[in-house]
């Protein structure tokens, strides 16, 4: 008889999201590598359970006081590229450079993902991710199975987007059922030539605007989104600090010219210190903004650049590591308004102004283009959208307590009042806000720009009656008196 190994750690440390602001120490940490032994922890115990693919959430949406935290990073027993459908079978597991690496293989690339490599299939899924691409809106609509392990029968089920299931597990937030892996569509691993294309921020939405309305008015995506003979493939604007007028548009379109670099992939490698030090720079330095903001757009302009699609999808999020995320830390913002008429201008006039006002350390600022989907019921961009991405550097309010090897953090209250301010105005404006960042949003300001969370809590109460799956996000948002538990409904 075959036993099953177990990884498990009796005596977990105390567990922080990747900004370092949100902490829980958990009463069990399982680590499974097949389908099998997860089905296994999770029988095996009725403390809730909080889902962790690479760490790299901001937020809290990993951590859960006194549960379980399931490690899905070990969860790869499934990578198979099928030719005849070109579509890759891949476990929640696996991160992007992996599935990167083994398309390369076979000329083929990742349909959609973020703009950084190091995350894992099962996390962009649960947070409907979307990247600088233009002919998916979302990593929904490059989805063609999921696989999911549903707590309310203890049973594996293969789903599609016709299942009632799909749009609450796609951008779900591992609140509905365990994400154990995907079929996803692939693409051909063309090359690819950088443009660049510069305007003021008042003019950003025409740079924009140029055949972007193909994507919004036709079924198929694989159109000319940009100005010019070959289809722009990833599209993103840069506004820097310091030169806020002034906006960089980034496209990236099929090309025939030939390649600048022989590299396929890019490598991922622990960074030296001096881009620690050059980030540490950023986030503390007047100057180094300066600097940056006159030489990056110099340098993206004057440079050709001819790469692989795959070399452009691989990037390391390690690259902007810090030296130190105390007493300052980095974290994200993103919020969405309508494509449609003076939204983007609009917003960002508050934006300034928020920063003026609260002295925002604001490292960068960038637009994406996200175009209208359906399918996530937590959905973000039920509009075509303009995404803008906030990167900015917060105090760290937090106090250590070395001798018990504990980190107990308290939120900035100036940056939660300006958070909430800016999402008021992105909702007056018809717009949303992303949610796997800090929980500074109010409970009723989620309602508002999310709707249909009450389709999410009848879903919950179906698939996961005892209410297990949670998480800091979903204890704040989805409180246990409005999830009832099987014995709670009595």
């Amino acid at each position: 008889m075959n036993t099953v190994h177990v990884r498990e750690r009796q005596m977990p440390k105390r567990e922080t999201d990747f900004a370092q602001v949100h902490t829980a120490t958990p009463a069990v940490v399982y680590t499974p590598e097949t389908r099998e032994m997860l089905r296994l922890h999770i029988e095996g115990s009725s403390l809730p359970i909080s889902v962790v693919g690479s760490a790299y959430s901001h937020g809290g949406h990993t951590l859960l006081e006194g549960g379980i935290r399931l490690e899905t990073s070990k969860l790869k027993d499934a990578m198979e590229y099928d030719p005849d459908s070109e579509t890759i079978r891949v476990s929640a597991g696996y991160k992007w450079i992996d599935v990167i690496r083994h398309l390369d293989v076979v000329g083929r690339s990742v349909a959609e993902m973020q703009s950084y490599a190091n995350f894992s299939v099962g996390g962009s899924i649960s947070v409907n991710c979307h990247g600088r691409g233009t002919q998916f809106q979302t990593i929904a609509e490059s989805i063609v199975e999921l696989e999911v392990l549903v707590l309310s029968s203890m049973e594996f089920m293969t789903i599609t987007r016709e299942h009632e299931l799909f749009g609450a597990v796609v951008g779900g937030y591992g609140l509905v059922a365990i994400i154990v892996g995907a079929t996803l569509q692939t693409r051909y691993n063309c090359k690819l030539e950088r443009y660049v294309v510069r305007s003021t921020w008042q003019d950003a939405k025409q740079v924009m605007l140029q055949n972007a309305r193909d994507v919004m008015s036709q079924d198929t995506r694989d159109v000319l989104w940009y100005d010019g003979p070959r289809k722009t493939l990833f599209y993103n604007a840069n506004i820097y600090p310091k030169q806020e007028n002034v906006v960089v548009h980034v496209m990236w379109r099929e090309t025939d010219s030939p390649l600048t670099t022989q590299d396929r992939v890019q490598e991922h490698k622990d960074y030296h210190w001096k881009s620690m030090v050059g980030e540490q720079m950023l986030r503390r330095g007047i100057l180094s903004k300066y600097v940056r903001a006159f030489l990056e757009p110099i340098t993206l302009q004057n440079s050709k650049a001819v790469v692989k699609r795959n070399y452009e999808m691989s990037y390391d999020v390690s690259q902007h590591e810090p030296l130190l995320r105390f007493p300052t830390t980095t974290v994200l913002q993103e919020y969405f308004v309508p494509f449609e008429g003076d939204a983007l201008c609009d917003f960002l006039h508050c934006l300034w102004s928020s920063i003026k006002k609260y002295r925002i350390n604001v490292l960068n600022v960038s637009l994406r283009h996200v175009a209208k989907t359906t399918i996530p019921i937590l959905n973000y961009a039920p509009v075509h959208s303009i995404a803008i991405v906030l990167y900015f550097n917060v105090a760290n309010s937090q106090s250590l307590n070395l001798s018990a090897g504990n980190i107990i953090t308290t939120n900035d209250n100036k940056t939660v009042r300006w958070t909430q301010e800016l999402i008021d105005h992105a909702l007056r404006l018809g717009g949303t806000f992303y949610l796997p960042y800090l929980l500074h949003a109010t409970p009723h300001q989620f309602q508002r720009a999310y709707p249909s969370h009450t389709r999410m809590r009848e879903l919950k109460r179906k698939y996961d009656p005892q209410n297990r799956l949670r998480n800091q996000f979903t204890e704040k948002y989805f409180p246990l008196s409005c999830v009832p538990t099987a014995q709670t409904r009595k």
